[in-house]
């Protein structure tokens, strides 16, 4: 059996994350150096800079995180497929008019940029398969922002690519015990590498980064969905991944196995057939 995405087992209340702290995030610093991220979303921190392009999916009638989106363009964002439809029907997409996007705000309850979501576009092969492969979707912006996107890599990068991952996902790896603890103030990052395909259970081979778990015991986890996963090109970040599922059947725990990121750079030809943008 797949293990369950990332939003699938907690329940909709579960994951609103009402974060109460102030941090407008001003433009990020990019790293000194390529792959200068440090093996330090559950085992993560802090974040120790301001990621404009990081995005919130949230309700526009109560503000509380759904999933994670990164800004790729001034009107476009890109989430997980399985954020933007209701129940298992994955042809019932919910409606974009009563959705928006928070952007460059290390809290998504308040500061930063809002803006509502006019479009929704899941891949076709995400609908049209009972599997859960090519779990990407779009999110066309009722207006542009003014906040600056990010660049999508070239490619996702070889085995042993230094990457990070963030979201504002429950902070606690077991899905059946949870608490308020669990939730974060400020959004959560962690560094992690690229791993062999073979180190996921149940990648889709060709379509998804297998993502290491820091230790066996950190990673990404329920509400982290659609969330990025980030390297550094040239001294400035660049999107690869998109969060998905846990990467084993073997376990609903977050961070025990590595997981499972969507291959943003290999859906390039289909992004930019909706979008224009490569």
């Amino acid at each position: 059996m797949r293990t369950p995405p990332l939003l699938g087992v907690l329940t909709a209340a579960l994951l609103a994350i009402l974060l109460a702290a102030p941090s407008t995030a001003a433009a990020a610093p990019p790293p000194t150096t390529d792959g200068d991220a440090r093996p330090l979303i559950v085992g993560g921190r802090n974040a120790t800079q301001s990621y404009p392009f990081m995005g919130s999916l949230q309700s526009r009638s109560w503000s509380g995180h759904m999933c994670g989106a990164s800004l790729i363009a001034p009107t476009w964002a890109v989430t997980a497929a399985h954020c933007l439809h209701e129940g298992t029907d994955k042809r019932r997409v919910l409606d974009p008019a009563r959705w928006q996007v928070r952007v460059n705000s290390l809290d998504s309850g308040q500061g930063g940029e809002v803006l509502p979501a006019a479009q929704f576009i899941l891949h076709p092969e995400y609908v049209r398969t009972v599997r859960l492969i090519h779990d990407i979707a779009l999110i066309r912006l009722a207006r542009p922002a003014a906040t600056p996107p990010i660049p999508i890599a070239d490619a996702a990068g070889p085995v042993g690519t230094r990457t990070r991952i963030m979201g504002w996902g429950t902070t606690c790896p077991d899905p059946n015990r949870q608490g308020p603890n669990c939730f974060p103030e400020t959004l959560q990052e962690l560094d992690t590498t690229i791993l062999d395909p073979s180190r996921c259970e149940v990648l889709n081979r060709g379509s998804e980064i297998c993502t290491d778990s820091p230790g066996g015991n950190s990673g990404v986890c329920y509400g982290d969905s659609g969330g990025p996963q980030v390297r550094t090109v040239a001294g400035r970040w660049e999107l690869i991944g998109v969060a998905s599922h846990l990467g084993s059947s073997r376990t609903s725990t977050c961070g025990r196995y590595p997981s499972g990121y969507v291959d943003v750079p290999a859906h390039r030809d289909w992004i930019q057939q909706h979008t224009g943008r490569r």
